[in-house]
């Protein structure tokens, strides 16, 4: 058996071959091979007719010499074309070699693949296999589906939750609070999960999952303790509905009806669904500020997702910064996002007062635009302090 502690190089007598690593024996030849480093071209190493020993080996056994699959193993490894995207890349140059040192300083055996044909790597793999890992992955994007159905609702809700309880001059501080959420999100993210990958890179992609269920968890019980109904009909309908039971009359009667009954008249659960359906998409292709407003805010989140995504690989490749120490520079953003949002909140209810009472006490939606005079500006100067 060789010596693969031994120092001493494996020699391919007639290829002039230098293995540096030891190559493995028969029981690990199956999962992995060691990659050999050639010293002239790929076509004297095909020589079929070359001997191959190993040197270092114990003092009983003498020179072994390679199998012709070994061989092959050995070949393979000083052929093969780097291929990232395949997970295949080639054989580890003499610098590679020397760079790649043990903590007591001694050279590295270094793991290839048994060939292109190796059963373990993953394009080998059975088809039913693959299939299942294929189908898996396919249901996990299912549940993204699901997961984005879901977290769509509280950003279609949040702004009715935030008409009912606030009256208009209150609602810029209010959407402030509101805001913190989504814009929060794009900068903590990054931050967190830098350090997670990097503090637990084997199963750092666990946590991620699991952290983001604990919150899930965590949000959703505070909300069902505390968040209440605030929809006007549906309390006005409790309360009716009680009166009608306090005067013994039936639940469908219609001696008890609330405002909205009187002047909507009593509409069916398939009614509401189809009109809130086809509501948005009515008032979106007959009304140009809205298509305005929503090509603007797609726009500014698409700068926003941008610069999240860019700016880990600027500070990791360019900077040279670790993932975690690169994720605290969303730190900044995160800074922005809320000290903007708080202090345009504030003066957002400021300037709708003003303009409110300047047009008779009426207010209108359009009072609030004057704020964003100064952030489309402010916009394109931080994206060329960024570049």
């Amino acid at each position: 058996m060789p010596n693969l502690h031994s120092s001493s190089p494996l020699t391919l007598t007639e290829s002039h071959l230098s293995v540096e690593a030891a190559l493995a024996t028969a029981p690990l030849a199956p999962a992995a091979a060691l990659t050999a480093s050639s010293s002239h071209t790929a076509s004297g190493a095909r020589s079929r007719g070359s001997s191959v020993t190993l040197d270092g080996g114990d003092s009983n056994d003498g020179p072994r010499s390679i199998s012709d699959k070994e061989r092959d193993v050995v070949e393979l490894s000083t052929e093969k074309e780097e291929d990232l995207e395949k997970g295949m890349v080639g054989p580890a140059s003499q610098e590679d070699r020397h760079k790649a040192l043990a903590a007591d300083g001694s050279e590295v055996i270094i793991i290839d693949w048994q060939g292109e044909d190796d059963p373990a790597f993953p394009k080998n793999w059975p088809r039913r296999t693959r299939m299942a890992a294929t189908l898996i992955v396919a249901a996990f994007t299912f549940l993204s589906f699901l997961a984005g159905l879901g977290g769509s609702a509280p950003l279609a809700i949040g702004a009715g939750v935030l008409g009912d309880v606030w009256r208009a001059e209150e609602r810029g501080r209010a959407a402030a609070l509101y805001s913190i959420g989504p814009l929060l999100g794009p900068a903590l993210g990054p931050l967190c999960g830098g350090w997670v990958a990097q503090r637990l890179p084997n199963d750092g992609y666990k946590w991620v999952f699991f952290s983001t269920t604990i919150a899930c968890a965590i949000i959703q019980v505070l909300g069902l303790l505390f968040l209440k109904e605030t929809y006007a009909p549906v309390l006005l309908r409790r309360q009716a509905l009680a009166m009608k039971v306090e005067m013994g009359l039936p639940k469908d009667s219609d001696r008890v009806q609330t405002v909205f009954e009187i002047k909507g008249g009593n509409k069916s659960l398939g009614h509401v669904l189809s009109h809130g359906l086809v509501r948005p998409f009515q008032m979106f292709t007959k009304e140009s500020i809205i298509q305005i407003m929503s090509v603007y805010m797609a726009i500014i989140y698409g700068i926003i997702y941008i610069t999240t995504v860019s700016t880990t690989d600027i500070f990791i490749n360019i900077y040279h910064e670790s993932v975690g120490v690169a994720g605290t520079n969303f730190v900044a953003q995160g800074l922005g996002f809320i000290i903007w949002a708080q202090v345009q909140g504030r003066l957002m209810d400021w300037v709708y007062r003003k303009l409110k009472e300047r047009n008779g006490g009426m207010g209108r939606p359009e009072f609030r635009l004057p704020l964003m005079i100064p952030a489309s500006l402010f916009l394109p100067l931080g994206l060329l302090l960024y570049g």
